[in-house]
């Protein structure tokens, strides 16, 4: 369904804010951070090596409303040792989560964040500013 189907651009953003807050990019709210060196990109390579956008949309309701298990969810994510899985979903009254660093290398690193709270698109205009995709990936750094 269309519920919780975020565009492209929408996507992009996500990682525009993560890479100015994780990049301490002057004049953004990272601004006043310390530069980590990191950069975060959409993958170009998909777990299969075709070339991709770097976003796949999954269409499976009983996941995105948390009515199936998680094991749903990690089936759907590329290989942890080449890639930051981020999902996107109905996280209820949360705002989303991360593996914790020291979960590292589980079949289940990543990060879920809520759809109505990624990037500078979200319908909760308290969170529209990219700051959960940044939190979550801080924890999920450790």
């Amino acid at each position: 369904g269309a519920t919780g189907s975020l565009s492209d651009s929408c996507v992009q953003s996500g990682i525009t804010w993560l890479n100015n807050d994780f990049r301490a990019v002057s004049g953004t709210k990272g601004g006043n951070g310390v530069d980590t060196r990191i950069q975060f990109v959409l993958a170009t390579t998909d777990a299969n090596g075709a070339s991709t956008t770097g976003i796949v949309r999954h269409d499976n309701e009983a996941w995105f409303n948390q009515e199936s298990g998680y094991s749903t969810l990690w089936d759907q994510a590329w290989d942890n040792t080449k890639y930051l899985n981020v999902f996107t979903k109905n996280t209820g009254t949360s705002l989303g989560w991360a593996t914790l660093a020291a979960n590292a290398g589980a079949n289940t690193d990543g990060v879920t964040v809520s759809y109505r709270a990624y990037g500078n698109c979200a319908t909760n205009t308290q969170y529209n500013q990219g700051a959960t995709l940044t939190h979550e990936v801080g924890h999920y750094f450790g």
